[in-house]
């Protein structure tokens, strides 16, 4: 089966911007489909809906009426990118496949038409729910990829095709955090100190996202002078929501005698960052670590 660079036709009902005829068409007196590609329309921590693009040669004189039914399932995590100058293979075998798969094939479908000598694309939808076990959902976001299969059926006027085959898609990430900057000075005359730190937490995804709760604790020297639980917050998408954290450094935190004194009297002071959140009921969290410079 091949695909022919030719005329690209887009199918859905509404009119297709950017679709372009090229002088030239298909003229094979025969109609051809193969899967080209899935993309991800919208997606959410529950389900991620899809459309399969199925490329379609009507390589005889008459547009033809078009109908697909066609259904998909979660296989497991895509293998790794392959190396430069080698070749993607969408036929590898799956790097993960977790026992908390179900195996269930979800149902789409789609209708159009495929114009006369040209090459165009049908779009069939499809709606592709996520693991419902916590477990599971964890390990399915936590991959760069899914691989999914899909089996479907076209119909051209009289003729009836099959199509079918696995592809990689992204998947819905966890937020993370970001350290975006960890700052120390004197205060009081070089008497005490204050340590400044921000914390962004990062939406990578192209859907709003609700965050259950979010908390750090701060340690400066080795000893945790700050920790704080902070309530839900929704962050949109491909955004960060930032947090602004103020340490004073006291004799409350450095009791012992001379403990301050000695403190700020160095170039430098180590910190570290926990930061923690909830997410549908899902936990993650970063830990930064590092030495704040005294301005001098």
């Amino acid at each position: 089966m091949r695909i022919v660079t030719a005329l690209l036709v887009c199918l859905s009902v509404v009119a297709c911007p950017g679709a372009q005829v090229k002088e030239g068409g298909v003229a094979s007196g025969k109609i051809d489909v193969v899967l080209r590609r899935i993309d991800v329309v919208k997606a959410s921590w529950n389900s991620m809906d899809l459309k399969i693009i199925v490329a379609v040669e009507n390589g005889t004189g008459s547009d033809v009426d078009i109908s697909a039914d066609a259904n998909i399932a979660l296989v497991g995590a895509a293998a790794e990118e392959p190396a430069e100058g080698v070749e993607a293979d969408d036929g590898a075998a799956v790097a993960d496949a977790p026992a908390g798969l179900d195996g269930k094939r979800h149902q789409g479908a789609g209708r159009g038409t495929a114009v006369a000598n040209a090459v165009s694309e049908l779009p069939i939808f499809v709606t592709l729910p996520l693991p419902e076990d916590p477990e599971t959902l964890e390990q399915v976001l936590g991959w760069n990829k899914a691989r999914v299969h899909v089996a479907g059926t076209i119909k051209a006027g009289l003729i009836e095709r099959t199509v079918g085959g696995e592809r990689d898609i992204p998947t819905p990430k966890l937020p993370k955090f970001k350290l975006k900057s960890a700052q120390v000075a004197k205060v009081d005359d070089g008497a005490a100190g204050e340590a400044f730190v921000t914390l962004l937490l990062e939406n990578q995804n192209q859907f709003e996202i609700v965050v259950d709760n979010v908390s750090w604790r701060v340690l400066i020297a080795d000893k945790e002078l700050r920790a704080k639980e902070d309530g839900g917050t929704s962050i949109p998408p491909s955004s960060v929501e930032e947090y602004n954290i103020s340490i004073p450094m006291d004799e409350s935190g450095f009791p012992g005698k001379g403990e301050l004194r000695g403190l700020l009297k160095k170039p430098s002071v180590s910190y570290r960052v926990d930061a923690s959140f909830t997410a549908h009921g899902l936990r993650g969290g970063e830990m930064f670590s590092g030495d704040m410079q005294f301005p001098r």
